[in-house]
């Protein structure tokens, strides 16, 4: 279903975009909107503004595009005149044509409250010394910021084990944690104890068991 034109859409059933279905188009969309696994929803017909009536089932793709012109932002937009509960995975595109730099905010989502998370997010590359920020369960939006990437933090230990956690990561991307005994040695040699992939908000927790054999073991995370 597509329709480049503004107006109003009812369908007092609901609306169910099935797999290898999508919705696209501008305007408003009154009763519930279902996206099914394997489906998509993809605001405007290019950069552009769908508003829900209802609170939609996301269980597809949310497919978005962003823009910078000079200083000028935009982006797709998803208005809910509900609560907003996210779900199956979210595509962002950069349509440019200028790079993205830090503080540049994409408000994607708008609704009267956000809850849920995205199985998997993917966002545009960006520059070296930028990452994204994910505000989605804030404010519906995804920020640029300066950072080279994740951090290690809130260390503690839990009987014979160390448990950190990752955060400023890249929501849905992957790491792996490394480890040596040695912090001069390079750490392209050092042990891999831990591979996953960043939570819908860019954290993830590890649990490394601690050996008394080995009174000093320092970690890396990388991207």
């Amino acid at each position: 279903l597509a329709d480049g034109n503004s107006g109003i859409h009812s369908f007092a059933n609901g609306l169910v975009i099935s797999n290898n279905a999508t919705l696209s188009g501008n305007g408003t969309i009154s009763g519930v909107v279902t996206v099914r696994s394997g489906g998509r929803i993809a605001p405007g017909t290019s950069v552009g503004l769908l508003v829900l009536s209802n609170s939609p089932v996301l269980q597809g793709a949310v497919v978005m595009e962003i823009s910078r012109n000079g200083a000028m932002l935009t982006n797709d937009q998803v208005q809910v005149v509900a609560p907003l509960t996210y779900g199956g995975s979210l595509i962002v595109s950069n349509l440019g044509p200028t790079a993205l730099t830090a503080g540049n905010n994409f408000k994607l989502f708008n609704a009267s409250s956000y809850s849920g998370s995205f199985g998997s997010i993917t966002l545009p590359t960006l520059a070296a010394g930028l990452s994204w920020t994910n505000k989605l369960l804030v404010n519906g939006s995804m920020e640029v910021v300066s950072g080279s990437g994740p951090v290690i933090g809130n260390v503690s230990i839990s009987g014979t084990n160390l448990l950190f956690n990752l955060s400023q990561g890249t929501p849905g991307g992957g790491f792996s944690v490394t480890t040596s005994t040695n912090v001069a040695i390079s750490v392209t040699n050092w042990t891999v104890v831990k591979s996953g992939t960043f939570d819908g908000l860019g954290n993830a927790n590890v649990t490394n068991g601690i050996s008394p054999a080995t009174p000093t073991r320092y970690f890396n995370v990388r991207v």
